[in-house]
Parts: C-alpha cells; sequence; structure tokens
C-alpha cells in the first residue's frame, strides 16, 4: 500500500504517523523492528523520497525503545526524523519548508503522543507541557526571523488531543467515524491546541491511532484531520472502506493554502464528500475519550494535573455535557 502511494503521487515527503509497525507481534527474534523498519521504508528510499517519523504508541513495545527506533530511523540519509534531548517523548523535531530563494514557507511540527496513561491516569498518553513549551519556542523563533509574523504550518503525531472528540461532537465533518471505541483522544488536555492557537501558526494537525477513523473538519479555526488506515496488521479499516494515504498538498503562489484528500488502495481518489452532523441529542453524542475511566475524570476536574492552563475539555458527567475552562496558573 505505501508503495502505490508513493509511486502514484510521489510526494515530497512522507510522514509516517505511529504504529508503523505492531511491536505487541514481536516473536523475540534479534533484530526484528529493523527487518521490518527497511521493508516499510523501501519504497521511499528506492524512489529517493524523504520521510519522518512519528512514534506510535505500539512501535516501541518490540524489541527496540522509542529512541532507538528514532535514531535507527535518523540514520539513514532520505530521513529527516529527529529527537529532542531534555523534554519528553522520542520523536519531536520540526521540519522547514523552504522556497526557491531558500525562505521558509513553512513548517511541519512533529511530536511523540506516548503510549498509556497521561498523567499516570487510565486512557492513553498526550503531548506534555514541555513539548509544549518546546514548540512555542520554534514558532517563535521562527516567527523573530518572518518579521514577527507567524510562519503557516502543520503539525502531525498519533494520538489524537481531545479537540477531535468535541468537534466530531460539535462540527460537521467529512469522512468516516467508525472505531469501535470512538474517538481515543488522550486521557487529559495538556492544551497543546491552545498553544495552537496563541502562536497563530499551525493551520492543520494530522493524527493516525484510530484505524477505522479517517475524518476531517474545521474547529476553532485549525483543520484537524486523520489519515486513513495504510497497513495490513491490526483491525481497519471498517468493512467497505479501503485502505490508503491521507495526501496534503501546499500552495505558496498566492500567500498559503493546502487541500487534503485519501489516496486508496486500488489508485482511486476519495474526496470525502460524505458528512457527519453536529449531534444536538445527548444521547448521541461521544462522551470520552475511549479507556478514560470517570473516576480519572473526576481527579482531572479536582486539578490534576495543576500546570494546565487555558485548557479546553469535554466530558461526559451523568448523561449532559460539561465544557469546563482550567484557567490553573502552574504550582511552583
Amino acid at each position: 500500500m505505501t508503495h502505490i502511494s508513493v509511486t502514484i503521487k510521489k510526494p515530497d515527503v512522507v510522514v509516517l504517523t505511529g504504529d508503523s509497525v505492531s511491536g505487541p507481534f514481536w516473536d523475540g527474534s534479534i533484530d526484528w523492528y529493523e527487518s521490518l523498519w527497511t521493508l516499510y521504508t523501501t519504497p521511499m528510499r528506492e524512489m529517493g523520497i524523504r520521510w519522518a517519523y512519528a512514534h506510535g504508541n505500539h512501535d516501541g513495545e518490540g524489541d527496540l525503545s522509542a529512541l532507538d527506533i528514532v535514531k535507527m530511523d535518523k540514520s539513514d540519509p532520505l530521513s529527516l526524523s529527529d529527537y529532542v534531548d531534555g523534554i519528553r517523548g522520542s520523536s519531536n523535531f520540526f521540519i522547514p519548508i523552504l522556497n526557491p530563494q531558500n525562505q521558509t514557507v513553512s513548517v511541519l511540527y512533529v511530536f511523540d503522543s506516548g503510549r498509556m496513561g497521561c498523567y499516570g491516569l487510565s486512557g492513553y498518553e498526550c503531548v506534555y507541557p514541555d513539548q509544549i513549551q518546546w514548540y512555542q519556542n520554534v514558532s517563535e523563533n521562527f516567527k523573530m526571523m518572518n518579521g514577527n509574523k507567524p510562519i503557516p504550518s502543520m503539525a502531525f503525531f498519533h494520538i489524537p488531543f481531545p479537540e477531535y472528540l468535541d468537534m466530531y461532537n460539535t462540527k460537521r465533518v467529512r469522512g468516516h467515524m467508525k472505531d469501535a471505541g470512538g474517538v481515543c483522544c488522550s486521557g487529559a488536555n495538556t492544551g497543546l491546541f491552545d498553544a495552537m492557537k496563541k502562536q497563530q501558526d499551525v493551520k492543520a494537525v494530522f493524527v493516525g491511532h484510530d484505524h477505522e477513523n479517517d475524518f476531517i473538519g474545521e474547529y476553532e479555526g485549525i483543520t484537524l484531520a486523520y489519515g486513513r488506515k495504510t497497513g495490513v496488521a491490526m483491525y481497519g479499516p471498517s468493512e467497505g472502506v479501503l485502505r490508503g494515504a491521507r495526501i496534503i498538498e501546499i500552495d505558496t503562489n498566492n500567500g498559503w493554502s493546502f487541500s487534503s484528500w485519501i489516496r486508496q488502495e486500488d489508485e482511486t481518489i476519495d474526496r470525502q464528500n460524505y458528512f457527519h452532523e453536529p449531534e444536538f441529542f445527548l444521547s448521541a453524542k461521544l462522551m470520552v475519550c475511549c479507556g478514560v475511566e470517570p473516576t480519572d475524570m473526576t481527579r482531572f476536574f479536582a486539578g490534576l494535573p495543576t500546570m494546565i492552563v487555558g485548557t479546553t475539555v469535554t466530558v461526559g458527567l451523568i448523561g449532559f455535557i460539561l465544557t469546563k475552562k482550567i484557567r490553573e496558573k502552574q504550582k511552583t
């Protein structure tokens, strides 16, 4: 499938949004992950296409740690993958996109969204405040280089943040939401989306994780999108849906804009002209990110974690939707 995607379109760069290998299937053999890495990167290497790797929650469950995977990937001359010492995660880096005059016209940010248990809570992990601060610092540097104007950017990571859930409930979206778990977003909202709004540079976010979700929509001025299940392992895509890959095309000829669609395994294009309308009945809403226990949501609202600033959290409590803004300053 990867070979079809890169052959038909031949993109400038391929971003792998995690779970490139299903770590739980490690058979105990030596160099297991490396052999599979060689397999899934072969189409890009054969065609001389650059790629970038974001860590998923299952990649590091085999014979290599998450950091070892990134270091191995980084060793290939076509790889743009990297890591930052001193902050959480193993695949945090940025890719500047340059015009013929060697000016940065866009930036791709890649984050490590972890595995399980954001702040020790139930559910999936998250992008932590030190990673968010790193992003804000880099964003500010690019802004200074650009005459104090934000540079239009995109972000890529594996586990969606909770705004994906709220968008599906409250906005019109295109595409499928067929994952049995609904939206398996991070178990706590650490403020990454709010930071992106504050920086005014990220125009679109792309995630993986939920094998049967591929919807795309706009939430408070930022496009939030899933990719399409590409690989053959584990579950998905859902019945009647072809495997594929999300294509993103950035246009800087007149200002800055982008378009996106799904390239399917039979070489057809799915422009996702089918819609899900906002849910008005509470019984139809997705109440909480999958895997999050009600007791943990109670702890979260009680002030854990206390360092979150300006975060929007949407949860269901006793049959109703509660949206709460947490405005607590970081405790020192």
